[in-house]
């Protein structure tokens, strides 16, 4: 396995973000249907260490060394980042010798397990996803491992709540004609009001994922169904540019390894204009990087097919 440290990159959620993926590409207990990163290759509920923690640390500590300015320092990547055994563990000894805000990302179905719940407990941020309320709409979105039900997922979000002193954004993601029916959206609101989050991160589907057939809704859709819910919602927006993040050849490649991207997502990262990342793009693959381009409504995103 390759570095597990990525980034940094434009989060339309935390800023400039620097990520850490500790597990193997596309493992996951969830197979959604709209994930950025591909198909789930291994669909698992078995937690691994793969990344270990001193090889983890050591990477960080390089990558901090070329970075001029950071404001998270987040566990995410295209696998889910509880299935790693040893997460609570890296959590601690990166605050322990950073002064560097933590965010986990988390789809929510090992929340149901006392450890995991223990290991996200001194994070800074937690966001957990939660795209359904409903059993048949959380198969059809999340086709998860057997034997996941998404009335303990939201119990356990309830019970961690109460345990965790920090900050939790719940992420709910919408596609259209799928989970976004005043039925869904009246189900999740009610999930919402007895997890409390301290707010609420709508998203839609705006790169390409695993189905073709997926579908965005529109910011007026995004900015209707938010009234359905009691908290603060913030509505996912556009990157913002940011001048002094630092980034190379190596790290756009690590970049659209884990997530499809268009060049305006890549010079948000960078202070380059479009003409640079495109060159850089087509340097690439004069080297022999085999870079995809896939075109949808939202423009031309590139990525390179994990095998």
């Amino acid at each position: 396995m390759k570095s597990c440290i990525f980034g940094p990159v434009p989060s339309r959620r935390l800023g400039l973000s620097l990520g850490i993926d500790l597990t193997p590409h596309k493992t996951c207990s969830l197979d959604c249907i709209y994930c950025e990163c591909g198909k789930t290759t291994n669909l698992t509920i078995t937690r691994k260490i793969w990344r270990p923690t001193k090889k983890v640390l050591a990477e960080l500590s390089d990558k901090l060394k070329e970075i001029k300015s950071l404001d998270y320092i987040t566990f995410s990547g295209a696998g889910e980042p509880t299935l790693s055994k040893n997460i609570g563990c890296l959590i601690l000894k990166i605050k322990k010798i950073y002064n560097i805000p933590i965010c986990v990302l988390t789809n929510s179905t090992l929340l149901t397990e006392k450890k995991v719940v223990e290991d996200l407990l001194t994070a800074d941020i937690v966001i957990p996803s939660l795209d359904a309320a409903t059993a048949e709409t959380f198969k059809i979105i999340n086709r998860p491992i057997e034997n996941l039900d998404i009335e303990n997922i939201i119990q356990a979000l309830i019970d961690f709540r109460k345990l965790y002193k920090n900050k939790l954004f719940l992420e709910i993601l919408l596609v259209k004609d799928i989970n976004n029916s005043p039925e869904e959206l009246k189900a999740l609101s009610k999930a919402a009001d007895k997890i409390k989050p301290d707010k609420i991160q709508l998203n839609t589907c705006v790169r390409p994922g695993t189905e073709n057939n997926i579908r965005q809704l529109s910011f007026e859709e995004l900015n209707a169904a938010a009234k359905y819910f009691n908290f603060t919602v913030d509505i996912i927006s556009a990157f913002s540019k940011n001048k002094d993040a630092f980034i190379d050849n190596e790290s756009i490649i690590n970049l659209i390894k884990r997530r499809p991207c268009t060049i305006a997502d890549i010079s948000a990262i960078t202070s380059l204009t479009f003409e640079q990342v495109l060159e850089k793009i087509e340097l690439l693959k004069a080297r022999g990087i085999k870079i995809i381009e896939k075109q949808n409504e939202n423009g031309m995103y590139y990525f390179i097919e994990q095998i």
